[in-house]
């Protein structure tokens, strides 16, 4: 593996964050953090972030909080394809 980056999200209101899916399956993601708190520093595959990042209860964010996620990706153009899942309504 070599170089790395991010993918961000900036949250416009509260909410309880359910879901992370990243893509491809071969970047590990090195790092979280939301609001500039650290959530974890082990290293998963990106396949697995779900859990890792949200839990089995999800991850509550306020209006203005960011999730960014740091990865390790191979040398090569491979694309990142990221989505949060946000319920609203809590």
């Amino acid at each position: 593996m070599s170089g790395s980056r991010y993918v961000a999200w900036t949250f416009a209101r509260r909410g309880r964050l359910v879901g992370v899916r990243i893509q491809p399956g071969g970047a590990i993601v090195t790092g979280a953090s939301l609001s500039g708190v650290r959530l974890r520093a082990k290293g998963y595959k990106a396949g697995a972030a779900e859990k890792y990042l949200v839990g089995e209860h999800g991850l509550v964010v306020a209006a203005g909080d960011q999730l960014r996620v740091d990865l390790q990706i191979a040398s090569g153009k491979r694309r990142i394809v990221a989505e949060a899942d946000v319920d609203w309504t809590t």
